[in-house]
């Protein structure tokens, strides 16, 4: 089995910290496929804070025999993006593309990547253009059967230095996983993901910041009721305490609640809550 991107790493814990709760904002995506194989990814959202609404359409269309895909996105900020790429036809787990942003009476941005996916390796990289210059980015996963390495870096032609370097390592199983990662030699973020049972899973996130020696510690849970609900919660060392619900109306339909609570300050305010709908083509 192939190991996963750099930005995969650790992601059994950070879907038990972060996939439906929607605090803060009303959410709202629909995905749906034609028959000729046209996919549509809408997403609207909606910040009760500031009353901003955002939305985005992804269109997606892939020739099989070719190898090849053209995604289209479109936002309501006028950010267009056209990106194109070319997968496994070359060599097999190549992929080669390139992606065109503009904004409209604004600027424009290109990236030209490459990614390579094998048995023990996963590599990636993408060159920047833009009017400040080019920018270079790279990362690399080498995996073992359950251990794992990787390292993201980012060099910049114009300062002729490296800006960005990272550094991650992990170890997992089906029902049990290890991670830490070092950004910028300063701050450490670690994680371990439990599945305790079919219905049970865990998670413990810690981080720490040579900068100012801040410590972020934080616990959370995911309990499947039955097959269609499922409860969530977690609390950090701000005395942040997050509680969420997601049910399954019918097949492809999913609705999310979640509110969040300042233990510190109950009765002063500062809660959020939100919500998210799903609707999935099946």
């Amino acid at each position: 089995m192939a190991p996963p991107s750099y930005y995969e790493l650790g992601y059994q814990a950070r879907d038990i910290f972060n996939k439906h709760y929607h605090l803060g904002f009303v959410k709202l995506d629909v995905r749906t496929i034609t028959s000729s194989g046209l996919e549509f990814n809408v997403h609207g959202s909606s910040n009760s804070e500031t009353n901003k609404t955002f939305a985005n359409v992804d269109a997606s269309y892939t020739l099989n025999k070719c190898g090849l895909t053209l995604k289209k996105k479109l936002d309501s900020d006028n950010n267009i993006t056209v990106e194109l790429s070319h997968r496994d036809k070359l060599i097999k787990g190549l992929t080669l593309g390139g992606r065109r942003s503009i904004v409209l009476n604004g600027s424009q941005r290109g990236t030209i990547f490459a990614k390579c996916r094998g048995d023990l390796v996963n590599l990636s990289t993408d060159v920047d253009f833009d009017p400040a210059g080019a920018m270079v980015n790279g990362t690399a996963v080498i995996g073992s059967k359950e251990f794992l390495i990787g390292s993201q870096v980012t060099y910049d032609p114009n300062l002729r230095k490296m800006i960005k370097t990272n550094f991650a390592a992990g170890y997992g199983t089906h029902d049990y996983a290890v991670h830490g990662s070092l950004n910028e030699k300063y701050d450490f973020n670690g994680s371990i993901y439990n599945k305790v049972n079919e219905s049970l899973e865990s998670a413990v996130s810690v981080g720490w910041s040579a900068d100012n020696s801040s410590t972020k510690l934080a616990l959370g849970c995911v309990y499947q009721l039955d097959s269609t609900s499922t409860v969530r919660a977690k609390i950090n060392n701000n005395s942040q305490f997050s509680l969420g619900f997601s049910h399954i109306l019918r097949p492809g339909i999913v609705i999310s609640l979640s509110s969040m609570f300042d233990l510190k300050n109950l009765n002063g305010g500062g809660h959020k809550i939100g919500m998210g709908i799903e609707l999935n083509q099946t």
